[in-house]
């Protein structure tokens, strides 16, 4: 195998996941608390990564690249959430149903 094949595997995104997932989901489990919302967020990142396909300079840009995005995607869980609260603090008490 070449460098240059071997350093397009690495770079490829099942090279990607298998490499960095168990670090990524690390990460956003750390910052979400919740093992089930990490696993989403991480794979959402690698899903959004097969879609774009983003160029990356080396594998020191593509973990960069993932850490940026997985936090970001953590940020992103925590608003939702934080609006979530908010609105359905603001609705009015539900009345109770009645019983046929």
């Amino acid at each position: 195998m070449t460098i240059r094949e071997q350093a397009a595997g690495e770079l490829s995104v099942e090279g990607l996941f298998s490499r960095r997932w168990r670090s990524l989901y690390a990460l956003a489990l750390g910052l979400t608390g919740s093992g089930a919302t990490a696993e989403d967020v991480v794979q959402d990142v690698f899903v959004s990564v097969q879609r774009r396909r983003p160029r990356f300079d080396g594998p020191a840009a593509a973990s960069a690249y993932l850490h940026a995005a997985v936090t970001n995607r953590c940020r992103s869980v925590h608003r939702r959430a934080y609006v979530r609260r908010r609105y359905e603090a603001a609705l009015p008490p539900r009345e109770p149903v009645g019983q046929y």
